[in-house]
């Protein structure tokens, strides 16, 4: 686990191929933590990736704002996602936004991975 962002209660960690999203996302941290996460995105080696939202703990469009631009990095750089994974009030805004088309759920969230 390597933590890659930290600030005002929201992290970012890498573990292992995962980008790890914790914390109560908002407007006031959702640039630094995209732009955390974008770096990270370029300059991996990992040709496959996950990326998780399971530990934000409340319902955030700029948690999804977030999360739409590092698939659209990953796309730009050949990156393979092989999975996003939501907490429970960030799936279900996601529903609600229609934006599961664009997003390949995985199972529900299991916690800590």
């Amino acid at each position: 686990m390597t933590e890659l962002f930290s600030h005002q209660g929201v992290a970012l960690e890498q573990r292992g191929n995962t980008l790890w999203v914790s914390g109560g996302v908002d407007a006031t941290t959702a640039a630094a933590l995209a732009a955390a996460g974008s770096q990270w995105l370029v300059s991996t080696s990992f040709r496959e990736l996950r990326i998780s939202f399971e530990g934000v703990d409340k319902a955030s469009s700029a948690a999804l704002s977030v999360l739409l631009e590092w698939l659209r990095i990953s796309r730009q750089y050949s990156l393979d996602v092989v999975a996003v994974e939501l907490s429970a009030p960030l799936r279900r805004l996601a529903n609600l936004a229609e934006l599961e088309t664009l997003l390949a759920f995985s199972a529900p969230p299991s916690g800590p991975g």
